[in-house]
């Protein structure tokens, strides 16, 4: 039972069931969170080297910054996690973006709350960096976040972000999945209303066909050396 869809019980981050509530409010909901947007974009971050993603993801963030995209960076990485705690209601709600960047990269399904939590629940397109753009279409709403893996560099993808940040009618875009959800959308919410517990309570109550695995380290470590590896990988 992992967030990998080729377990045998599929349990996603719990923060991905906040989609149904989104879908239900529908068009009030997207009405009363860009009314806040002021701001660009945010990054909540406090694993700095820990891993060979996390100093990727950190590069990558300094790239953004110094082609001039306004980035509020917040958490232990930048000895400031009691100043984002601090921050009035209305600043937390106001920025645009969230920079969903994992901690690793291309791991199998890995999206976590930074993608879910930070982003989606908060009103705020998500910037992926990490899991493969394949991975998240099949996981994520239809068309509701931007992934670096579309831009050459991070200038580019800056460019693009503060294009987004001028032009209110392309920035909602991003959240039509949300006033007029497609079928896979729809889908999507059915799939994330289930836990992790139920499915398997579901599948222990059925007469699903039993099966052995000879290593779950085989399975679930079964990864890309980028998603894996370590810090002291990457030095050796």
């Amino acid at each position: 039972m992992t967030y990998r869809t080729d377990s045998d019980v599929f349990a996603p981050y719990e923060q991905s069931k906040v989609m149904n509530k989104i879908i239900e409010e529908g068009r009030k909901w997207i009405d009363n969170k860009l009314a806040k947007k002021k701001k660009v974009a945010l990054w909540v971050v406090s694993n700095c080297a820990l891993l060979r993603g996390s100093e990727k993801r950190m590069k990558y963030t300094d790239a953004l910054v110094e082609a001039g995209l306004p980035v509020d960076r917040f958490g232990r990485c930048f000895n400031n996690k009691n100043e984002f705690e601090k921050l009035s209601a209305d600043d937390v709600w106001a920025y645009k973006f969230y920079l969903a960047f994992e901690n690793a990269q291309y791991c199998k399904d890995y999206m976590t709350e930074k993608f879910w939590y930070n982003a989606i629940g908060a009103g705020r397109v998500p910037v992926v960096w990490g899991p493969s753009k394949k991975d998240v279409e099949k996981l994520a709403p239809t068309g509701s976040f931007i992934h670096t893996d579309d831009f050459k560099t991070p200038a580019d993808l800056a460019k693009y972000l503060l294009y987004l940040d001028t032009n209110d009618t392309a920035y909602r875009e991003y959240f039509k999945w949300v006033e007029n959800p497609d079928e896979k959308t729809l889908e999507l919410a059915k799939t994330y209303k289930l836990t992790g517990p139920r499915r398997l309570c579901k599948m222990m109550l059925s007469n699903r066909e039993r099966k052995s695995h000879l290593s779950v380290s085989e399975f679930f470590y079964n990864e890309t050396t980028n998603c894996t590896s370590s810090k002291e990988d990457a030095i050796k």
